[in-house]
């Protein structure tokens, strides 16, 4: 199962994607600081975050192998990260991190359907655990950095590069979708 290429792209772009939105995570609480929210109404907000990504997986049964998924996908997340960086309004505010949990609600639908197509049920739960663990070890490889910019350079610095590096780390490797070696 590790000569396919479709499932080496596969474990890359949601390798990416996942991290993309994992990030995210340590940037909310000083976005919704910046953006006036109390810490209570933070912790509504995370919570609506659960549910938003709870429906996604749940009501999205089936992802289609298209590239307009994908660049759904990707678009989605990099339009929260530039909207969070540039406008802070506290009315709505939470809204565009909503964007992020919806993706991260259907990401995990659409890489289950697209491996069980690629492999067997034998392989499916290997497969997934080595999406896993690249996922992680991109996350841990970039957490710092973006950590190191969030604190020297702010948090609209910070989202509007999170923007920027993830759409185009993102879209080469959905390029890459395009050219199987």
């Amino acid at each position: 199962f590790f000569g396919s290429y479709n499932i080496a792209w596969l474990i890359m772009f949601s390798a990416c994607v996942g991290t993309w939105i994992r990030v995210s995570v340590w940037v909310y609480q000083p976005y919704f600081e910046m953006s006036g929210y109390s810490i209570a109404e933070i912790g509504l907000i995370f919570m609506l975050f659960n549910i938003t990504a709870a429906f996604g997986s749940k009501y999205l049964t089936e992802c289609s192998d298209s590239k307009t998924t994908w660049i759904f996908i990707v678009t989605a997340i990099g339009f929260g990260y530039l909207c969070m960086g540039l406008l802070c309004a506290p009315a709505f505010a939470w809204a565009f991190p909503l964007i992020h949990q919806t993706v991260r609600g259907i990401l995990s639908v659409c890489f289950s359907d697209m491996l069980k197509d690629e492999v067997s049920e034998h392989d499916f739960a290997t497969i997934g655990s080595i999406q896993s663990c690249a996922g992680t070890l991109l996350y841990a490889a970039l957490l710092p950095l973006f950590g190191s910019e969030l604190a020297a350079k702010g948090i609209e610095s910070t989202l509007l590069n999170l923007s920027l590096i993830g759409l185009i780390a993102c879209l080469a490797v959905l390029k890459l979708k395009a050219k199987p070696v």
